[in-house]
């Protein structure tokens, strides 16, 4: 799969630098860590051997099965401020928007960071402030499964559109175009995108604090800040920031 990465025009045409790294930790840590690189720059790699979520759980492909993107973001402006919650939804709001684009099947997104087809994961996002404040944007896909499944509930990219160089470069190009508008629009505005993406709204779920514990309700909406907004069985309604939220498919 390595020479999906060989050429990539249209991706290099809404970049500012597009790294390509054949074997890399983390493309997240990657930008991290070399803060010379300006806004908008990318790097990308089907190896990513030390790839990571929420709450520093691991992200694991073997190489060639998974892509990973990340890209340097503008300090954050506006609502924005108020929590980076709200970041990784806009994220994912674009990836979805960019996948659908060339997928007759939806794709939608779990609250905060979960890329869902078919009610399966598909991949997932993580954001981390720079130290110069400027935001990293990771982005994690499937991308063809050379042998077993990671889990039961994991789909990759191949399972419903084509995973060639052209169609990825076409897929990774709309998405950095649409990220880069997506950043930089009005907060009322940037709600919507994430409303038109996010599947849990409306869902049941089982809610987890990082205590370890659970309850569950149904989700009603996302606050300014990017906090999901949850009616508890109790009847109680309840902003959730940094809990882990699973749907519950009954």
């Amino acid at each position: 799969m390595t020479e999906v990465l060989d050429s990539w025009p249209r991706t290099r045409e809404v970049c500012s630098a597009l790294i390509v790294l054949n074997e890399v930790d983390s493309t997240n840590s990657y930008l991290m860590d070399n803060t010379e690189l300006s806004e908008y720059s990318a790097a990308i790699s089907l190896n990513q051997k030390g790839g990571r979520g929420r709450w520093g759980r691991e992200w694991v492909n073997r190489p060639g099965e998974g892509i990973a993107i990340s890209m340097v973001a503008p300090a954050p402006q506006g609502d924005l401020l108020e929590d980076l919650t709200l970041v990784p939804l806009v994220v994912g709001a674009s990836v979805v928007s960019a996948i659908n684009s060339m997928s007759a099947k939806p794709v939608t997104m779990k609250w905060p960071n979960d890329i869902l087809f078919d009610d399966k994961k598909l991949g997932g996002i993580l954001c981390e402030v720079r130290r110069d404040s400027k935001i990293v944007v990771g982005i994690g896909l499937n991308l063809v499964f050379q042998g077993a499944r990671p889990s039961e509930r994991a789909v990759s990219l191949s399972d419903f559109v084509p995973v060639d160089a052209v169609a990825l470069d076409d897929l990774m190009s709309e998405t950095v175009r649409l990220l880069i508008g997506n950043l930089t629009v009005p907060g009322a505005k940037q709600r919507e995108l994430i409303a038109d993406a996010l599947e849990t709204i409306g869902k049941r779920v089982r809610v987890r604090g990082k205590d370890g514990v659970e309850w569950t309700g149904v989700a009603m909406g996302i606050e300014v800040s990017g906090a999901l907004r949850i009616r508890s069985d109790d009847g109680k309604e309840i902003a959730v920031l940094s809990s882990e939220v699973d749907h519950l498919y009954q």
